[in-house]
């Protein structure tokens, strides 16, 4: 089955993640041009001040979605055209539900955890300071948990990986940006 579906030359986003099926490419491009819709809806609703129409706050999100409207719509016909019913069954069986049921789950616990629990001690390194809060252990946490889930490594290289960037993206943060993290 996989086989099949790796040698059939599908339309991809990003050459390096692989060939995606039709029926992907189907309900992604409905799902975003009906937000689409919906940001153009939105945005008619603001008001234009002055009355200029050049300098309507709406203005760019309404031309963002009709550009992405426009492109949306090739790649829908075009999964339309080689979209096969009993290829996307067969798709749909080869999919881990468990994986994409519970990484909602874990997000959803993320969030509970930064806006219940707060917490912060700050720390020095070389004139850089480090807020060791609850964004960053939850972060690390759920990141390390979801790093593994999905690229299948081991638990100890996905706790490394998610201590490096959540360290990475504090201390950037904080320093750089001068933005307080969430939670702290």
């Amino acid at each position: 089955m996989n086989d099949k579906l790796n040698k059939r030359k599908f339309i991809s986003e990003d050459e390096g993640a692989g060939l995606a099926a039709p029926l992907i490419d189907l309900i992604s491009s409905c799902f975003i041009i009906i937000v689409s819709l919906w940001f153009i809806y939105e945005s008619i609703k603001l008001k234009v001040p002055d009355q200029n129409f050049l300098t309507a706050p709406a203005l760019l999100p309404i031309i963002t979605s009709i550009t992405l409207i426009m492109m949306l719509s090739i790649i829908l016909i075009k999964s339309i055209k080689k979209f096969n019913f009993i290829e996307s069954k067969k798709l749909l069986k080869t999919i881990n539900y468990k994986k994409n049921l519970i990484s909602p789950l874990i997000l959803l616990i993320y969030i509970y955890g930064l806006t219940n629990y707060n917490f912060s001690y700050e720390l020095y390194i070389f004139n850089l300071e480090l807020i060791l809060g609850s964004f960053l252990i939850y972060t690390i946490l759920t990141l390390a948990l979801l790093l593994h889930i999905y690229w299948g490594k081991k638990l100890i290289l996905c706790l490394l990986v998610s201590v490096v960037w959540s360290l990475f993206l504090s201390i950037t943060f904080v320093n750089f940006f001068n933005t307080p993290l969430p939670g702290s």
